[in-house]
């Protein structure tokens, strides 16, 4: 979480963090399934409606996360 790591940040142990919204994670594994048993696969860089541009490599699919830095982890209170 950006609170427990906030310090990690700031004196530049990490660099970054990465946080995956769980309710659009798990909206976006159903929509697969369903494409998926309706013969849909997912695509390369293909823009998912309110989740964003997803990265597709065999059968990996990954989504885009929220990008935590020591230059906007201050704007976060969890």
């Amino acid at each position: 979480m950006p609170s427990d790591n906030r310090q990690c940040l700031k004196d530049e142990t990490v660099n970054g963090l990465i946080l995956w919204n769980p309710a659009k994670l798990t909206y976006l594994v159903a929509k697969l399934a369903n494409d998926y048993l309706d013969g849909k696969k997912p695509i390369d860089e293909m823009v998912e409606k309110g989740i964003g541009k997803l990265t597709v490599k065999r059968d990996v699919v990954k989504m885009p996360g929220l990008g935590i830095t020591k230059d906007n982890v201050d704007q976060f209170d969890f």
